[in-house]
């Protein structure tokens, strides 16, 4: 989810067609759940329009630099 939205994906609909992309069927309630777990964390905003966003500009290129050094 945080990767989908450092890649510039900001609606509920493209972060989560993303994350099943990656982790397969995810029913609703659990998705809601975990993106409100990544907001109560500070990881990611909701802004008044109901866009996600990363909190800081560092956390995409730490997502990209983690994923490229773990990638399998």
């Amino acid at each position: 989810m945080q990767k989908a939205i450092s890649l510039g994906l900001k609606s509920w609909g493209e972060i989560k067609h993303f994350a099943e992309g990656v982790a397969g069927d995810i029913p609703d309630n659990r998705f809601n759940s975990l993106l409100q777990n990544l907001v109560k964390c500070g990881f990611i905003e909701r802004t008044e329009n109901g866009e996600y966003r990363p909190i800081e500009n560092l956390l995409p290129k730490a997502i990209k630099i983690l994923h490229s050094k773990y990638r399998t």
